[in-house]
């Protein structure tokens, strides 16, 4: 996704993250964790308050991971590159009209390879 998105945040914003692919994948493993741990602490907290909390205290390691690599990696100094605005537009138009096209190929009995 951050490929898909990297043209459009480079022409609005005019950087690129560097720090944010790494730290994405750094949290990577906390992220399913701390997601079905905060919904299962939604649904008890409901049903019974005292349990909800019980639940959402086995979720806290695991998103103080992710805020803790967020807040390290946006921070750096290394964390973006300054890039002209024109360069996404540059690199996402093309992208944009590839996807648009492929999109509208997939329906087209006449580009089917399939036997």
């Amino acid at each position: 996704a951050q490929i898909a998105v990297a043209p459009v945040v480079v022409g609005t914003f005019g950087e690129l993250s560097v720090a944010g692919p790494v730290a994405n994948l750094l949290a990577l493993p906390a992220v399913p964790v701390a997601t079905m741990a905060g919904i299962a602490a939604a649904v008890t907290g409901v049903l019974y308050e005292p349990l909800g909390q019980l639940v959402a205290g086995a979720a806290e390691p695991f998103v103080a991971w992710i805020l803790w690599l967020g807040t390290c990696f946006g921070q750096a100094k290394w964390a973006a590159v300054r890039l002209p605005a024109w360069v996404g537009w540059t690199v996402g138009v093309p992208v944009v009209a590839a996807a648009v096209a492929s999109a509208a190929h997939r329906g087209d009995p006449r580009t089917n390879l399939d036997p």
